[in-house]
């Protein structure tokens, strides 16, 4: 009977040990194991991601380079290739609206780099508008200009001001080069180039624009505003000019501008007067 005491005591102590141990060692080895598995799986997930963008690697250089795309469109005047990128990254910002997920901040970002090209694009094609053009090639860059606008959302701008702006820096840079050996050689040379570049304009304004009334008064004011600069420019130069023949001619010149210009700003030639100085 004592053995059996002394072995159902020992028993109950080594009972008490275990359940003080398991009381102990059981919830940290249930947090370790928690936290391991946790871990684990934060690492299969990441591993998957890592396998999925390895998967995805030529298609996420492709992103990434189109910035850098559109910039190469441009220096090498390849218009309609930069607008279409612009217009697929437009497509690619409303595919991945979801400002909750990382993988489209990525794009959002390539986005915001695309649109940075934006102002500098516009730069472009109005520098080139302003070179010596015929008019396929001013209608080119002035639909160019209207996609342009129509892709960035943006309706601050006035491309039919813009365009005659171009078209006069054209004329001016034209008549400042223009060399002469005397005074009335540059009279006539003023006057005539002044005759063909209005011409120009005037008729690539109304074949380009013929929208709306707007577009009209913007050429009207223009005609206006130059006609006035013009009879300045002629009256000025006409003091340094003593042939007789050069000087009436300038005279009856300056007299037509002057009845066109006052005619025009009555309002009663608004739309055939435009082109009366050049009949």
């Amino acid at each position: 009977m004592l053995g059996q005491h002394q072995h159902t005591t020992q028993v109950n102590e080594l009972q008490s040990d275990l359940t003080e141990i398991s009381d102990k060692v059981i919830p940290d080895f249930s947090k370790s194991s928690e936290a391991f598995i946790e871990k684990g799986s934060r690492i299969a997930r990441d591993h998957g991601e890592n396998v999925k963008t390895l998967t995805q690697h030529t298609h996420l250089l492709e992103l990434l380079e189109i910035p850098q795309l559109v910039e190469t469109c441009l220096r090498n005047a390849l218009f309609d290739e930069a607008l279409s990128l612009l217009s697929f990254a437009n497509v690619l910002e409303s595919r991945h609206s979801d400002e909750s997920l990382d993988s489209n901040k990525i794009v959002r970002g390539v986005v915001n780099e695309v649109r940075e090209c934006i102002p500098s694009f516009r730069s472009i094609l109005l520098r080139k508008l302003s070179g010596n053009l015929k008019l396929p090639e001013c209608l080119s860059l002035v639909s160019h200009l209207k996609r342009l606008e129509q892709i960035s959302k943006s309706s601050s701008s006035n491309i039919s001001k813009d365009f005659i702006a171009c078209r006069e820096a054209n004329m001016r840079r034209a008549i400042r080069s223009a060399k002469y050996k005397d005074a009335s050689e540059k009279l006539l040379g003023m006057i005539e180039l002044n005759r063909v570049h209005w011409f120009d304009i005037i008729t690539q304004y109304r074949a380009i624009f013929v929208n709306s009334n707007n577009d009209l008064t913007i050429l009207s004011r223009w005609v206006q505003n130059m006609t006035r600069d013009f009879l300045k420019r002629l009256l000025a130069h006409l003091e340094d000019v003593s042939e007789g023949s050069v000087r009436v001619f300038s005279i009856t010149h300056v007299h037509n501008l002057s009845n066109k210009y006052y005619t025009h700003t009555s309002g009663t030639q608004q739309r055939d007067g435009d082109l009366y100085v050049f009949r």
